[in-house]
């Protein structure tokens, strides 16, 4: 671990008001962080941004809050003006799949910062992240009264009771909706994302089943995505908009069996998530391999069309990257914020820095 000494730095720290401002920076010792991420937060970043990484000793203000430097006022004033110069009549937030995965040690987080502390970090750069464990567990409220502790979105990916087993799932329905209440209260419930299964098929029970979770999920923001292009129909979307429920679009490989791409918005929330385009690994993979890969720039931008038609037919467009594979989900979602003009400050160093 390196270790920075007592010292004055010359820095400048962009705009107050008009004017710039060249302040002299008197800086402790800095326990932990690089010299990479130390010289990276100095620079972009004023308080709290890098209290996690330096343990709430602000090395641009002494461990003191200046007045003006809140990160996501800024962030929330450089949106409004997008939306308004590109016609956008919603909110565009960008997030990831997820925010816990240890392989983005390195080229997201600092490697020796807390787990603890993850989220912490994560939510000074997106606006919103999905929560997948509650697929596997079933949340409790404790959990989501925690969460809404935290100045982002959560989408809350539905218990696999609700979206894979269909029987005598009543009582599932009834305490997956009651753990999600302080989350709803706190105002950070974006949605319930129900992600079906391609075995999940076009089916007449299965029709009847859609329709209850529907009308189950109305109240919650339910978002659905099929893994089954055949519910790609215009009457599955008109049910869809019958119960102001969202559609997840996906950008997934382009193979037999696959999701085509389309753009459409069928609730007040839209919604992309980007998975990757793992031809190999989409049927035969794992939920690792599966999603290992990372866009070009050009298959980003392929998008943008897309993303403002969108954006304008809705209130919120969540855009979420599911390919968290070596760190590639949160590289390509700090990109795709920068060519929406959504952030104006660089991605963080780190030691993987060819993601691009």
């Amino acid at each position: 671990m390196e270790r920075i000494t007592t010292g004055t730095l010359n820095l400048l720290h962009g705009h107050i008001g008009r004017k710039r401002v060249r302040k002299n920076i008197h800086h402790r010792e800095l326990r932990t962080g690089t010299e990479d991420h130390r010289e990276y937060f100095i620079k972009h970043w004023c308080h709290p941004v890098c209290s996690p990484l330096f343990e709430g000793a602000c090395p641009a203000t002494d461990g003191r809050i200046k007045e003006g430097w809140d990160l996501r006022e800024r962030r929330k004033k450089k949106e409004e003006r997008v939306r308004r110069k590109r016609g956008f009549v919603g909110v565009i937030k960008v997030g990831c799949s997820g925010y816990s995965y240890d392989d983005w040690r390195g080229t997201f987080y600092p490697r020796n910062l807390n787990k603890s502390q993850f989220l912490t970090y994560y939510s000074r750069y997106f606006d919103f992240a999905e929560l997948n464990y509650t697929y596997y567990q079933m949340p409790s409220p404790e959990q989501m009264a925690a969460y809404g502790k935290f100045e982002l979105d959560f989408i809350i990916k539905a218990h696999q009771s609700l979206t894979h087993r269909f029987q005598d799932n009543e009582f599932d329905f009834k305490t997956f909706k009651m753990a999600l209440q302080p989350l709803k209260e706190s105002g950070r419930l974006g949605g319930i994302l129900a992600q079906f299964p391609f075995s999940f098929h076009t089916t007449v029970k299965n029709l009847a089943y859609l329709k209850r979770m529907l009308g189950w999920g109305q109240e919650l923001g339910l978002i659905v995505e099929f893994r089954n292009p055949g519910w790609l129909k215009p009457e599955v979307f008109d049910l869809l908009k019958e119960s102001k429920s969202g559609i997840v679009v996906t950008d997934a490989p382009q193979i037999e069996g696959g999701m085509p791409k389309h753009a459409t918005v069928t609730g007040p929330n839209a919604y992309i998530r980007f998975h990757g385009r793992n031809n190999q690994g989409w049927w035969e993979g794992d939920n690792v391999s599966r999603y290992h890969y990372n866009y070009s720039d050009e298959e980003i931008k392929s998008w943008l069309p897309e993303i403002e038609q969108m954006a304008a037919e809705s209130s919120t467009l969540y855009i979420a990257f599911n390919n968290h594979a070596k760190g590639y989900a949160v590289m390509n979602a700090l990109r795709m914020r920068g060519l929406l003009h959504l952030d104006e400050i660089p991605p963080p160093p780190g030691e993987t820095r060819s993601l691009f």
